[in-house]
């Protein structure tokens, strides 16, 4: 069985999930939550008050954080397919 969450597509229901699957479900709803928290120090003043050195090391985990999350999307899409 599946579900369709907005932004998400179309994703399994966890009753019909295996463990495995579980642990790629949970593990991307964590990195998505980290995303959020990183964002939002990215477009605050204590962002902006670290060396520019830092903000490229943290914008950098930032995108490489996304690309992970677009990763586990995928895998998760392909649990029903």
């Amino acid at each position: 069985m599946t579900r369709c969450i907005p932004g998400q597509g179309i994703i399994p229901q966890r009753s019909s999930m295996t463990i495995f699957q579980q642990r790629v479900m949970d593990e991307k709803a964590k990195l998505d939550l980290r995303i959020r928290r990183l964002s939002q120090l990215i477009r605050s003043p204590r962002f902006t008050s670290q060396p520019e050195d830092e903000q490229a090391r943290i914008r950098k985990q930032y995108g490489i954080m996304v690309q992970y999350s677009a990763i586990l999307k995928a895998r998760i899409f392909h649990f029903v397919a």
